[in-house]
């Protein structure tokens, strides 16, 4: 695939995931997955205050934390977005976390 083509869907194995507290750490992020199968990596991309760049999600005004996580197979990686689509996770917060197939996969380092 060259660099100005578009990833093949069946390629994709990576989520998106929304729906974080503001103080959610990477760490947790990455703990949320510990037991997935197929897990091989995950990212939280927290926002700046000063950051301003078009396309930003915003949550009630404010720019959301987004995370990304990468799986070894495409099922893999459904399994973990429709387990986590929906589901709570701070309760005092009332967090409730939104789950997508990724447009393009997590790079990770080798």
């Amino acid at each position: 695939m060259t660099s100005h083509q578009l990833p093949i869907i069946d390629d994709i194995t990576t989520i998106f995931v929304v729906g974080f507290p503001d103080d959610i750490q990477e760490r947790e992020f990455q703990n949320i997955f510990m037991f997935s199968k197929g897990f091989e990596a995950a990212t939280l991309k927290i926002p700046s205050i000063n950051e301003l760049e078009d396309g930003s999600i915003f949550n009630n005004g404010r720019k959301q934390i987004i995370g990304f996580a990468k799986f070894k197979s495409r099922q893999e990686a459904i399994e973990a977005k429709d387990f986590l689509n929906g589901r709570r996770i701070d309760t005092e917060k009332g967090c409730i976390l939104k789950s997508e197939m990724a447009k393009k996969n997590l790079h990770t380092k080798r």
